[in-house]
């Protein structure tokens, strides 16, 4: 069981919004609707989405899970670590205002 990760500067449009989970690397991923992003903190960053029903199996390896927001996986933002949050830096605005949760404390 593995997550399709992406790393920050390589991201496919496609994929931005869609659960990355699949049974194997070499298997389709879920694609279902993506309404939590996962993050990585190893280098380099690594970002991941998951639906709902895979998103405790994304727990199992994600530093930080938060709701998928509208900074995330778009080009140019950036996680803020420990805040747990997506943003732009254009404007410096913190786009996710929903609840963020360490998964690892």
């Amino acid at each position: 069981m593995t997550f399709h990760g992406r790393i920050y500067g390589e991201l496919d449009d496609a994929l931005n919004w869609s659960c990355g989970y699949s049974d194997t690397p070499t298997s389709p991923p879920c694609m279902d609707p993506a309404v939590w992003h996962g993050i990585i903190l190893s280098e380099p960053i690594q970002v991941m989405s998951s639906c709902d029903e895979h998103r405790p199996i994304m727990d199992l390896s994600a530093d930080y899970v938060h709701e998928m927001g509208s900074a995330c996986g778009l080009p140019g933002s950036y996680f803020i670590w420990p805040d747990n949050e997506c943003i732009l830096p254009d404007d410096g605005t913190e786009l996710l205002a929903h609840h963020a949760e360490a998964c690892r404390a």
